[in-house]
């Protein structure tokens, strides 16, 4: 008879009543090694427990219901956020339901906290959402210096990146959180020039997708453009010169006197 719904009775062994009642024979062996594992007393015994639970589709209510693996996959949660793996944590923290006084707590939030702000600094802008959606960052940590701080080296780093996709991970940053329109004017300008400073031409074209989202003045444009043009002619490389000259207009003016 399948008794798995049975509640638990107060002063009783999970282990106990679940060997009696619920489990498999292969199950309760599963059950006895994850007893094993707690006893070692080691954070990545947890990654065992998970694997035994999904190998023996042992129930998630035993894992749920037992302090001793919570305390575990608790530890474990936390190492995982530390480690920048904040997709494997969230997968714990749903499958296993973790409490939300643990997920409130001082410690578990100062983790959120600095691997938001490492993820800010990095670029990783997806991952830095999903911690502030999944994990309500207060309203202070996100208007702190701290993150501020971080926002602006993301955005950066966002557009130190070599593919153009990288230039709208950097707005989005900008969507998300406040950042003086004078700074990324500035930002773009710096980038704008260092494009066109760069060796490599696919970059250097890429510079007319920085002038485009940053909206920067036709004046500003062209004085960076021409001294780029004269640089790429100083190296000798009349090809990159002349696909500037095509892609950013300069006049036949200015080209003749170059």
């Amino acid at each position: 008879m399948n008794h798995s719904n049975n509640k638990l009775e107060k002063g009783v062994s999970f282990s106990e009543e679940v060997r009696k009642n619920v489990l498999t024979h292969k199950q309760d062996w599963a059950l006895q090694q994850i007893n094993y594992l707690l006893s070692t007393g080691r954070i990545d015994a947890a990654f065992k427990i998970i694997e035994i639970q999904e190998r023996y589709n042992l129930p998630t209510e035993i894992i749920r219901s037992d302090k001793k693996v919570q305390s575990v996959l608790q530890k474990y949660f936390i190492k995982l956020l530390e480690s920048g793996k904040i997709y494997h944590a969230l997968e714990i923290q749903e499958k296993f339901s973790l409490p939300e006084e643990f997920i409130k707590s001082e410690t578990v939030q100062s983790v959120f906290q600095k691997e938001f702000i490492r993820c800010l600094e990095n670029g990783y802008i997806d991952t830095a959402f999903k911690i502030q959606e999944k994990f309500s960052l207060p309203e202070e940590f996100i208007k702190s210096e701290a993150v501020q701080s971080a926002v602006q080296k993301g955005f950066i780093k966002c557009l130190e990146d070599r593919y153009i996709r990288d230039i709208d991970r950097a707005f989005k940053i900008q969507e998300k959180f406040y950042i003086s329109p004078d700074w990324v004017q500035s930002a773009g300008q710096k980038d704008f020039m260092r494009r066109l400073e760069n060796e490599d031409i696919g970059r250097a074209l890429q510079a007319l997708k920085i002038q485009e989202k940053f909206h920067l003045s036709p004046e500003f444009v062209q004085s960076v453009v021409q001294k780029g043009f004269i640089k790429w002619l100083e190296y000798g490389d009349i090809d990159t010169a002349l696909k500037i000259q095509e892609t950013f207009y300069l006049s036949p003016e200015f080209v003749q006197s170059a």
